[in-house]
């Protein structure tokens, strides 16, 4: 689609690989070898391509000096730099304490009031959710932010389980005995596979890992 519509110029090669996240969702790497007269070498011409913004300094003054300050001081290698034990490297960064919010559930549910504010009231206003995001570095933390989001929401919590039980070969006995128990198959978490237990709430919004029912829409990403 990128090679079609031209968007960088002429593409006279591309190869892309696809990968799958823990949950399945997919992103993709793609290399594009551009022709020599659209190859993209300076500053100005990469600008054209890839940008970004600064928070609005008139709506959110103080995440507008954090950020500034921040990317100053990073990019011209004048941020103290501190040392941790096990590590040769003596260049790591200290994010500011300011900057942190607690680990606990209380940290946790401060930081959802800041990015959702007044979120039962817009939970079926999609360009409200559409707006926001809460970036997590695994997914046990999503998983944990998910639950403490539900809590928060009217109505009654719906359990779904998955299926949990292996079935056994009755002519090898032996095999039969080692089959895994139902515990040790909740407590699986693999990489495209949902988890053994679902929580819900009606008007909470989810995301299809799989082609469900594609003539009513119900596909994966939606």
């Amino acid at each position: 689609m990128t090679s079609a519509a031209r968007v960088f110029g002429a593409v006279v090669a591309d190869i892309h690989v696809v990968e799958f996240q823990k949950r399945g969702l997919p992103h993709a790497h793609i290399l594009l070898t551009l022709a020599i007269e659209d190859r993209i070498v300076t500053a100005e011409e990469i600008d054209n391509f890839i940008s970004g913004e600064l928070p609005n300094k008139e709506s959110d003054p103080q995440l507008f000096e954090i950020v500034a300050k921040t990317m100053i001081y990073v990019g011209n290698g004048t941020t103290p730099t501190i040392s941790i034990d096990g590590h040769p490297e003596d260049d790591w960064i200290k994010i500011p304490d300011h900057m942190l919010i607690d680990g606990n559930d209380t940290g946790i549910r401060h930081l959802i009031a800041y990015v959702y504010n007044n979120f039962s009231a817009n939970l079926y206003n999609d360009s409200y959710l559409q707006e926001r995001a809460i970036l997590a570095p695994g997914n046990e933390d999503v998983d944990h932010i998910n639950s403490l989001m539900l809590e928060a929401l009217p109505g009654e919590l719906k359990t779904y389980l998955s299926a949990d039980s292996a079935i056994s070969d009755k002519k090898d006995t032996y095999a039969s005995q080692f089959l895994p128990t139902p515990e040790y198959l909740h407590s699986l978490d693999l990489p495209g596979i949902a988890k053994h237990c679902l929580q819900l709430k009606i008007g909470v919004p989810i995301i299809l890992l799989r082609n469900l029912n594609p003539s009513v829409g119900l596909c994966n990403r939606t």
